[in-house]
């Protein structure tokens, strides 16, 4: 179930569309978190019913990087550095207002966040 969380985002969202949009009455250009919500109670729920397979998985992980040679314990290492770098860097970034004429431009007619 844990590796349907995308599909059944789609599924809850839309769902939520339709009731914000003929039953609830949300004023136009606004959601509510009501998609969120129901979605993670949902994770959440399909994450407590697999934990015994993440367990399992975190277990074998373990066992296959001890038996690693050092060359890869490195690149592995410099992979998550890497990682976290770039995550650092996307995060600090969303906290600016866009720049470049295309940002602009896809928030004002395709994601119509100004409303």
């Amino acid at each position: 179930m844990i590796f349907h969380l995308p599909t059944l985002m789609l599924v809850v969202g839309y769902v939520v569309f339709w009731l914000e949009l003929y039953v609830f009455k949300i004023p136009q250009g606004r959601t509510s978190p009501l998609a969120w919500i129901v979605w993670v109670i949902l994770a959440v729920g399909s994450a407590w019913l697999a934990r015994s397979g993440f367990k399992q998985f975190w277990n074998e992980g373990t066992i296959w990087y001890k038996r690693q040679d050092f060359f890869t314990k490195s690149w592995l290492a410099l992979v998550k550095i890497l990682s976290v770098f770039i995550l650092a860097v996307v995060f600090f970034a969303h906290l600016f207002p866009p720049h470049l004429i295309q940002e602009t431009d896809a928030l004002n007619y395709h994601i119509t966040l100004p409303r």
